[in-house]
């Protein structure tokens, strides 16, 4: 196996957080965006069950 250098390491280490951290905010903006659209649908049903009334 050949000897890696240092700058081939701090490469990888920085591809690898970044893509750890890209995929950690993709997630949490997700997660957000899906509680808006359930927040937003129960306002709607709300909504039409009173005009209906």
């Amino acid at each position: 196996m050949p000897q890696m250098n240092p700058f081939n390491w701090t490469i990888l280490y920085i591809m690898f957080s970044s893509i750890l951290t890209l995929n950690l905010t993709l997630n949490f903006f997700n997660q957000t965006l899906k509680k808006m659209k359930a927040k937003n649908n129960l306002s709607i049903n709300t909504k039409n069950k009173i005009n209906w009334k």
